[in-house]
């Protein structure tokens, strides 16, 4: 399921229809589309897909609203990669939080750095997501370091694609 690139109004509905889906597959390729989209009222069905049932789809959703960069999101990211099961779903979060780069992040990633031992395969671990997040949070928000409306560097979420 591949609709982001389409644009037209009937795509953004259909997307959030699809959120609801029986299939964790069809509603993890949602939450990937939506964030594709880069429309802002997916923040709010984004947010709720946190508390899906599957991980798939809760990481789906966490790095979507990465993406989409609001500000919304940023509290319920944080209660993702504080609360979550699934190492792969808080690393998800941790690299939406980066994309973000909203330094109210700090403290959770800080405690994610420090105490989170998950691993979502062998290299990919939470802490090292965490670590990344906080350093580049803390050299985008530095003085002399540029500011929201100029180029960034492109976080690991984003490379990822």
């Amino acid at each position: 399921m591949v609709l982001a690139q389409s644009g037209d109004a009937s795509t953004y509905d259909m997307l959030v229809t699809a959120l609801n889906d029986e299939d964790r597959r069809v509603r993890a390729a949602a939450t990937y589309n939506l964030g594709r989209l880069g429309d802002l009222r997916a923040v709010a069905p984004l947010i709720a897909a946190l508390d899906d049932e599957s991980s798939a789809v809760r990481g789906g959703a966490a790095s979507a609203l990465g993406w989409l960069h609001d500000a919304r999101a940023v509290e319920p990211l944080i209660q993702v990669l504080l609360k979550d099961d699934a190492a792969s779903v808080r690393m998800n979060a941790a690299f939406a939080l980066e994309d973000l780069g909203d330094e109210r992040a700090l403290p959770a990633l800080e405690w994610a750095r420090q105490h989170d031992k998950g691993e979502w395969r062998p290299g990919d671990t939470v802490k090292e997501a965490a670590t990344n997040a906080i350093e580049h949070i803390r050299a985008r928000n530095s003085p002399g370091v540029a500011s929201p409306g100029t180029p960034k560097q492109t976080s690991r979420s984003e490379q990822k694609d």
